[in-house]
């Protein structure tokens, strides 16, 4: 609650919640490539309540973006098993994922930050 409590904080007393989507999108996503993202989802879905009821909206698109976030981890070898699997074989490098990673990880935020309230309104 505190973690919620400080994003919306920060965000003013009247937060956009296409912002407040964004926000949580880009939290769960640098979360993601770094831990399990079966994990991160469940960190990530408790705080959501609390931030939509502070925010004043439905907490549907918020949880929604925590679980197309959580499975959108493209930027490092440990985010999930695939990735780690094809890391030896490929002959990869931990920067292959980042240069490969950013394209996707933008194009995933986008449309799910334009797709997302079409689908589930705020």
């Amino acid at each position: 609650v505190l973690v919620a409590d400080k994003i919306v904080g920060l965000l003013g007393a009247n937060p956009n919640p296409l912002i407040l989507l964004l926000v949580i999108f880009i939290v769960t996503c640098v979360l993601t490539n770094f831990m399990s993202n079966t994990a991160t989802a469940a960190l990530m879905a408790p705080l959501a309540l609390p931030i939509a009821v502070g925010g004043g909206i439905s907490p549907l698109p918020l949880m929604m973006g925590i679980c197309m976030s959580a499975s959108a981890c493209f930027l490092t070898p440990i985010a999930t098993p695939p990735n780690t699997i094809v890391l030896t074989p490929g002959r990869y490098t931990f920067l292959d994922y980042m240069k490969a990673g950013w394209p996707l990880q933008i194009i995933s935020l986008a449309l799910c930050v334009f797709v997302i309230p079409m689908i589930w309104p705020f």
